[in-house]
């Protein structure tokens, strides 16, 4: 597998990453437009002209929790290499550009990403034992926010549901439509994602072929 990835590439890949982090972040002039432009022009979800939809940064991802999904994944990859003489690696580079990656994954303030972060450091403390103290210590910090993240969005979500049923009389006899109705009003993705599993299952049982209904079945 090593073989067949250029860790080059992947460094340099890491390393625009970081450079468009920082474009972004600081909204440094010219560089900023140009490239918050450009990418809202491939990615749906981009709003330059909207400051809180940068505010967690997802790069070149449709959202915050999957650019951390994807930084956790380089930095795995691009651990395969370490150790390995032959492909000239400066290890210190490395390093220095894999906290940057952790650094960003921290400010998507995704729940995944803290838990990759925190595997991360788990993984570098039996790596490198003469920063065993040091990463104790950032692992106990970085395992706090982990556990007090206050995703007061999703809690308003939740009452919203909550207050919307109660005025259905709901408290003895539950409406399955109707649940799903006022899920499907105040978390439109969440509910969608249910449903295509519900209704690939469907499809998966109620065909003659064994993947559902086919290609091109979607819409």
């Amino acid at each position: 597998i090593l073989k067949n990835i250029n860790i080059k590439f992947l460094y340099y890949l890491s390393l625009f990453l970081v450079i468009l982090y920082i474009l972004l972040k600081f909204k440094i002039p010219i560089l900023f437009d140009l490239s918050c432009n450009f990418l809202e022009f491939f990615i749906a979800r981009y709003d330059c002209s909207n400051s809180d939809n940068l505010k967690n940064p997802f790069l070149i991802t449709p959202e915050p929790s999957y650019l951390s999904l994807f930084l956790g994944f380089l930095i795995l990859v691009m651990n395969l290499f370490k150790g390995k003489k032959s492909y000239k690696i400066n290890l210190k580079k490395l390093l220095i550009l894999e906290f940057f990656l952790i650094f960003i994954i921290f400010e998507t303030h995704s729940r995944i990403g803290f838990a990759i972060i925190l595997i991360l450091f788990l993984n570098y403390l039996f790596l490198y034992k003469n920063f065993k103290y040091i990463l104790a210590i950032l692992t106990i910090i970085f395992s706090t926010f982990f556990f007090k993240v206050d995703d007061s969005r999703t809690i308003g979500r939740i009452i919203q549901i909550k207050d919307s049923l109660e005025n259905y009389n709901l408290s003895k006899n539950i409406n399955l439509k109707v649940f799903i109705k006022e899920i499907n009003v105040h978390e439109p993705t969440g509910a969608i994602r249910l449903l295509h599993n519900v209704l690939s299952t469907y499809g998966f049982y109620n065909s003659d072929i064994i993947f559902g209904h086919g290609p091109g079945s979607y819409s």
